[in-house]
């Protein structure tokens, strides 16, 4: 019996991870969500009508490596959010564009600072490796879920900031 459940433990343990979604069980379209092609800037409040974050789902694609001044280069990240209607709409944000949401997280919701998962590793070398990078994204993902479908989070004027800043 106890093998089994070292065996258990081990399959559980290699599961890929589950994206987070926000489900709206009350049925009704928001509109205010944005739509494909739609400005957010137009939309006038980040919440449908019932209170919910009018983001029901986000995932972030792969990366295009920049190129800066001299050699440097620099990761964008596709990020992809699904409002609550079911509209998707597509917007490119770096790594430090995440670091400045979670810092502006914490310092204006103190109380919610558990709620704020930490940020993958920076890495000063080797950061654009392909293994790394996927790493990363992986990281970002489970971040920017987590506090965008936070209903504390969602409604609040940083993340609709993020979302409109280019």
């Amino acid at each position: 019996m106890r093998q089994r459940a070292n065996s258990t433990q081990i399959r559980l343990a290699n599961q890929p991870p589950i994206h987070i979604q926000l489900v709206n069980n009350a049925g009704d379209a928001s509109s205010d969500s944005v739509g494909e092609g739609q400005d957010i800037a137009t939309v006038t409040s980040p919440l449908s009508p019932s209170g919910q974050p009018w983001a029901r789902n986000l995932y972030i694609g792969d990366c295009t490596l920049v190129r800066g001044s001299g050699a440097y280069r620099y990761a964008v990240w596709t990020i992809t959010i699904e409002t609550s209607a079911g509209s998707k709409y597509t917007i490119y944000k770096r790594y430090s564009d995440f670091v400045n949401l979670r810092e502006l997280l914490i310092r204006y919701f103190p109380r919610n600072k558990p709620e704020v998962p930490d940020l993958p590793q920076k890495r000063f070398f080797n950061n654009l490796d392909n293994d790394f990078l996927q790493k990363r994204r992986m990281g970002l993902e489970y971040f920017l879920s987590s506090v965008m479908l936070n209903p504390v989070f969602s409604r609040s004027a940083i993340i609709k900031e993020f979302v409109l800043a280019k």
